[in-house]
């Protein structure tokens, strides 16, 4: 339960922009990662067993509450925004255009035994 879901799940919803998609949730995923130190230092700043096990106990409720979070809300289905199909589109392409621009280009180099 500790990746399984949410890993493939990314893939599954996100399609082509998965990279991004996953990018960006591993990020935000990191905060907590980088906040526990900090809360559970402030919490247990006796370092008694009674503070360690409320620490450890808050840990324990924000895993269950992520998980029973993503059990219900989760979907499997891809998104509209994600779907390839939607870039079916036929482009025209003007060859004797691409080669008027390459052209003016062309004459726009300066050598570089002119430059000084």
């Amino acid at each position: 339960m500790m990746s399984g879901g949410y890993v493939v799940n990314v893939g599954d919803f996100s399609g082509v922009h998965s990279g991004v998609v996953f990018g960006v949730c591993n990020t935000i995923s990191s905060i907590g990662g980088f906040c526990a130190p900090y809360i559970t230092g402030f919490i247990t700043k006796n370092k008694t067993a009674g503070e360690w096990k409320l620490a450890l106990m808050l840990y324990a409720a924000s895993f269950l509450i992520s998980a029973v979070a993503f059990s219900l809300l989760a979907r499997g289905e891809t998104e509209p925004w994600a779907r390839d199909d939607v870039h079916d589109e036929k482009i025209n392409y003007d060859v004797d255009a691409n080669k008027e621009l390459m052209e003016i280009k062309a004459s726009t180099v300066v050598p570089q035994s002119q430059v000084a």
